[in-house]
């Protein structure tokens, strides 16, 4: 299944709501979310909807996003893709965030090759 239509359903299932709720929730039809938690048809949620869906949830239950995202067997949180790496930063306290960009800088300035060199 696609990471955004298993984002979704996550969601959907940590707030507890049946599809007709979630609908409801979102201003979309019962079928757009039967079809968004199929995984066999095509269609995926867009950015927007996943946006609003975690705003709801992290609004109405906090912790919700969190607890509907897998948890390794050790009991620990893992980010699995840019999307949890940005919300996780997002969530961050500022000086948390602070730090995180820092190292992320120093990162890839160890990655970026150096001018004038052959990988230029």
């Amino acid at each position: 299944m696609h990471p955004a239509k298993q984002e979704f359903t996550r969601l959907v299932g940590a707030m507890g709501w049946t599809k007709s709720e979630a609908a409801r929730q979102l201003g979309v039809t019962p079928a757009s979310v039967n079809h968004l938690m199929n995984p066999n048809h095509p269609n995926k949620p867009g950015k927007p909807t996943l946006k609003l869906l975690r705003l709801i949830a992290g609004r109405e239950k906090p912790g919700a996003a969190a607890a509907s995202r897998g948890r390794e067997r050790d009991g620990k949180e893992r980010i699995r893709s840019e999307e949890d790496l940005i919300e996780a930063i997002h969530h961050a306290p500022k000086e948390v965030r602070e730090r995180i960009i820092w190292v992320v800088n120093c990162i890839l300035a160890a990655h970026r090759p150096n001018p004038g060199s052959a990988e230029d």
